[in-house]
């Protein structure tokens, strides 16, 4: 803005006439001296159409279109009419420039400098009337006129010179004007008048400071030309020069300018063409030189050579996209791949427009280009990114300090039965029972802190489910905005193998205790058997001794009749002692079956003895066996057996404890009058295992044990006999034949033991 201000103010205060009109040939900008030529003010002229001013169109395209005689040369001056406001006509000399946008190809408006040469053309034809070699000076002043020597000394000054530099002419006329030259730029000037001396060069156009007549340093203009006398020795030089100084001061603006574009153009990878097409000729800026990988200026375009440079694959697009848009007079856009001279391949971003003549006939294509390699790779990683997360097997949110969601991927619908749009519109707390929202400032401020969490936790569906989740929490910053990324994944699977884990563990930890136990039972039982064995074999020796020593006794106490064996009385060892004896058999016949029962519970849980089966026949062979023991207990017993079940690899006689062990204990739990027993057989999982279901009607397992059920030693029955090992030897023969055994039971109502065994695959009526 203080550029453009500065611009506008020194446009306003020359001190020759300058106007300014923009694309829609308005005026815009009238400065004083303008003012002073034409007679209008900036209040009446601003706006105006421009042929208010130059009437005659061709002038104004003349202006329009003015360009240097020579790349980067001087734009030549026109002479051009005005109409002044009392409608008088005066001439003027006038330079014009085109000013741009940033972009270098937006017109913005055209300005116009130029100088009252009315009166000059008036003298002219005074001069041109008197003698030849004073109109050839008229003919090429501006403004300051003087004639001067090959020793650069003054033989001529007009009055602007001398208003110029404060000076009369009687001061000028044979002095040298050097010294009105700063010492650094006389060497430069003298050098390029010394080629004015040969009629080869008949005209040199030098710019350079000078002090003026108030010690301020400005820039002139001068066309310099040699006269010459007959023997072509130069006889004096004559000069018409003119003040550049705010013109200098606009042309450095326009050069920082473009410099400054220049730098813009190389920071955005962006340059700028123009193609001609009457000459074909291209002309690039700096920066797209550097586009192409070549030095700038380095060589000359036109557009075969471009099109080379374009990727064989793309090169047809673009030729066809040029001729099309030259055709059809319309603007022009591709993205296309291109070939550097190291053979890099890079993408661009071709833009541009057609530039027609006044007939409409296209002349020139102009435009911009841009290397947006780095851009389409950096939206391809982008798109990588997003297509990854969105495709990622575990859920992944965006969430605000607040605890919306703002992002949810593809998994997180999927898991949650969510659309994107529902978990957009929805808050952690509507997903996470854990977290209800009086806990989210709280949870906040700790991860703000930590950075990152990692946690368990639990998600809820949409139709209820609640499943656990293990969740990952970072904190993240992105443009000045602060956001929670949670990554949370399903555990159930893990939270079930960590379950069966525990099984496993409690499995073997019961498998290491009965090992311990085994070993310990071994010693145990051939300790206590030995003794037991003989007490047993000796119980029934002893009832025959006291058969036959009984009537010894009798005789002996009828002559002794209060004689006493052992403390006892006759009477009373004939009464007690054969019941005594029968009593220390049963005792001595129950250790014995303990001890027969611990070895066959601490026993190995592996059958070597294993081949194809029925089921169906195991339970009948072990029905069969305690049919009677089920008939005297007055309970009813049905089954039901389905057909053709697949094998199972087993041990007949294991299976049939199996069965014969848990309906033994279903008679034991049964104790009213209408007991019933059901056994039944079917299939699972597609024929891949079988089962046994034995259900009663009992008073059902005790609550208090049925978590430990299967643990040796384990009854409520020791009042009745009961050992604790009969479901502790079930399960290790189900698990040796690599099944699993189960109940259910409801106190007063009954029990249900199921047994799985995994089959063979063969049918069992092969």
């Amino acid at each position: 803005k203080e550029a453009t201000d500065y611009l506008d103010n020194l446009i306003r205060n020359a001190n020759t006439p300058i106007v300014v009109w923009d694309t829609g040939r308005r005026i815009t900008i009238f400065n004083r001296a303008f003012e002073t030529m034409s007679g209008w003010t900036t209040a009446e002229i601003a706006g105006q159409p421009l042929n208010v001013l130059f009437p005659d169109e061709r002038h104004i395209t003349m202006l329009e279109t003015a360009s240097p005689a020579e790349e980067n040369g001087p734009v030549e001056a026109q002479e051009i009419p005005i109409v002044m406001k009392d409608g008088e006509r005066r001439i003027g000399m006038w330079t014009s420039s085109r000013i741009h946008a940033d972009d270098g190809t937006t017109l913005i408006a055209t300005l116009a400098h130029g100088e009252d040469i009315t009166e000059r053309k008036k003298t002219e034809e005074a001069l041109r009337q008197s003698e030849a070699y004073y109109r050839a000076v008229v003919e090429a002043q501006t403004e300051l006129i003087c004639r001067y020597t090959p020793d650069f000394r003054i033989t001529f000054v007009n009055e602007a010179y001398c208003r110029y530099f404060n000076k009369s002419q009687q001061e000028l006329i044979d002095t040298s004007f050097m010294p009105l030259i700063p010492e650094e730029a006389q060497k430069r000037v003298e050098t390029i008048l010394h080629d004015l001396r040969t009629k080869k060069i008949p005209e040199i156009r030098i710019e350079h400071p000078v002090v003026n007549g108030k010690g301020e340093l400005r820039w002139q203009q001068w066309t310099n030309r040699a006269l010459f006398d007959d023997h072509d020795r130069v006889i004096e030089y004559q000069s018409v020069g003119r003040d550049i100084t705010e013109l200098k001061r606009v042309e450095e603006m326009l050069t920082r300018t473009m410099r400054n574009l220049s730098m813009a153009q190389e920071i955005a990878a962006m340059g700028s063409w123009e193609w001609d097409i009457g000459t074909d000729e291209v002309l690039w800026s700096d920066e797209t030189y550097r586009l192409f990988g070549l030095k700038p200026r380095g060589i000359k375009v036109n557009l075969s050579s471009y099109i080379q440079r374009v990727h064989p694959e793309d090169a047809d697009k673009v030729r066809c996209a040029l001729r099309e848009a030259r055709d059809k007079k319309q603007p022009y856009e591709s993205e296309h791949r291109i070939i550097r001279k190291d053979g890099s391949v890079r993408i661009h971003h071709l833009k541009g427009e057609i530039v027609l003549d006044d007939c409409g006939v296209p002349i020139k294509q102009t435009g911009i280009v841009q290397d947006i390699t780095d851009r389409r790779r950096s939206e391809e990683r982008l798109r990588l990114t997003q297509q990854s997360v969105d495709a990622a097997s575990i859920s992944i949110f965006w969430i605000t300090p607040e605890g919306n969601f703002i992002y949810s991927n593809d998994a997180a619908s999927a898991n949650l039965g969510y659309s994107h749009d529902e978990l957009c519109a929805m808050n952690v707390s509507d997903i996470d029972p854990d977290f209800p929202a009086v806990k989210r400032r709280a949870h906040w401020e700790n991860l703000k802190t930590r950075k990152v969490m990692t946690f368990e936790s639990h998600h809820r569906t949409k139709d209820g489910r609640i499943f656990p989740v293990d969740i990952t929490n970072n904190y993240l910053q992105f443009n000045d905005q602060e956001y929670e990324i949670a990554f949370a994944v399903n555990i159930s699977e893990r939270k079930l193998a960590e379950e069966e884990k525990k099984k496993l563990e409690a499995q073997l930890y019961h498998s290491q205790k009965i090992d311990t136990l085994g070993a310990l039972v071994a010693g145990v039982a051939h300790e206590i058997n030995n003794p037991v064995n003989k007490i047993i074999f000796d119980i029934p020796l002893l009832k025959k001794i006291w058969i036959d020593i009984l009537p010894v006794l009798a005789a002996q106490t009828r002559k002794e009749p209060h004689q006493k064996y052992g403390g006892l009385t006759y009477e009373f060892l004939k009464e007690n002692l054969p019941e005594m004896l029968s009593d220390m058999e049963l005792a001595t016949n129950r250790v014995a079956k303990t001890v027969s029962n611990l070895k066959d519970y601490t026993r190995k849980s592996s059958i070597a003895d294993r081949r194809p089966m029925r089921i169906n026949t195991a339970v009948e062979n072990a029905i069969r066996l305690i049919e009677t023991t089920i008939k005297k207990a007055g309970i009813d017993l049905t089954t039901n057996l389905r057909d053709t079940l697949p094998m199972i690899d087993g041990n007949t006689q294991s299976i049939e404890q199996i069965i014969i062990n848990i309906v033994v204990n279903a008679i034991q739990a049964i104790d009213h009058d209408h007991g019933h027993i059901d056994i039944a057989t079917g299939s699972m999982e597609e024929g891949r295992l079988v089962f046994i279901a034995i259900s009663d009607n009992g008073e059902g397992i005790d609550p208090f044990i049925s978590d430990k059920i299967f643990d040796p030693f384990i009854t409520n029955r020791h009042n009745s006999g009961g050992t604790g090992l009969g479901l502790a030897i079930t399960r290790n023969l189900v698990e040796a034949h690599g099944g699993d055994i189960t109940f259910t039971s409801t106190r007063g109502e009954g029990t249900i033991f199921t047994v799985v065994f995994p089959t063979t695959g063969l049918e069992s009526w092969w």
